[in-house]
């Protein structure tokens, strides 16, 4: 049963990247095997390669971010897809299993692997507000605040993770016994979670009261259902598919493909709302 602040049954249940700034021995008694690529293992394979094809789809969908060059909020949601692309990558790093020998590189990126999660919550919120025209969008005071608050949420969750790992303190240390740190909890779950949730209930009331129209709902929707459905495979789903495959492969590289498609589907969302004639989308 999942505790409050504690990790020991999610590292038990799924490989996830916090999991590297504890004791592996301690954290989960389950570890993927991963394939043989010559004199290398890669331990996930699978979600390595599905996320380098996001990453480089990703680029695709920047690319016709940028030439919608009247639509609102382009530049933050450029922002935002860029973050992503930095996420995909860190991601790559740390599941490839390439770094399992240098434990201390592994414990960085996986450092910034968190801070960039917790970024990319705050960015999703961000541009839900931007969509509401409170302020003007693409300025200096609307892009250069984001950043702002996105750096210092990067860098909190990153001082956090690594004081976590390196015990730098001592005020975010675990025992062996159990694997508990709060902190780290609401940022790298708790957090996201509710960004997108408020994404969602925002965007909603965005397009029903201003934009009158509700075909744009389906994209957002579909967004939310397959955000759902990744976190079901990484944490429901993912041990059972470790144990059926004897650990080749497990959960993740679905988490990455279907979290991948909700972000895809954000984009459409974006898009079909910021279009200048809406009479395609009109009942």
């Amino acid at each position: 049963m999942i505790k409050f602040g504690h990790f020991d049954d999610l590292c038990y249940r799924a490989v996830l990247p916090i999991c590297n700034l504890f004791n592996k021995t301690n954290a989960t008694q389950y570890r993927l095997e991963g394939f043989s690529v010559g004199d290398t293992q890669i331990t996930n394979l699978g979600d390595a390669l599905v996320a380098f094809f996001a990453l480089v789809f990703t680029i695709y969908i920047i690319w016709r971010t940028h030439i919608k060059f009247a639509a609102v909020g382009r530049l933050e949601m450029i922002v935002l897809f860029v973050v992503y692309i930095l996420l995909l990558t860190t991601q790559i790093v740390t599941t490839s299993g390439l770094l399992l020998a240098d434990v201390v590189v592994l414990k960085w990126f996986t450092a910034i692997q968190l801070g960039l999660i917790s970024t990319l919550a705050w960015l999703l919120l961000m541009n839900a507000i931007v969509g509401f025209q409170t302020i003007e969008d693409g300025t200096v005071f609307s892009v250069g605040g984001i950043l702002m608050g996105a750096m210092l949420i990067f860098v909190a969750v990153g001082y956090i993770a690594i004081d976590t790992a390196f015990n730098l303190t001592g005020a975010f240390a675990t025992s062996s016994s159990e694997l508990k740190n709060i902190p780290l909890f609401v940022l790298y779950l708790i957090w996201p979670l509710f960004a997108v949730v408020t994404y969602v209930v925002l965007e909603t009331a965005l397009v029903l009261t201003t934009l009158g129209e509700r075909k744009p709902l389906l994209f957002l929707y579909a967004s939310f259902l397959c955000f759902a459905i990744g976190q079901v495979f990484m944490f429901v789903i993912s041990k059972y598919i470790m144990d059926g495959t004897s650990g080749k492969i497990d959960g993740s590289m679905f988490a990455t493909l279907f979290v991948f498609l909700s972000i895809l589907l954000v984009f459409y969302y974006w898009s079909s709302i910021t279009e200048d004639d809406y009479e395609d989308y009109e009942f």
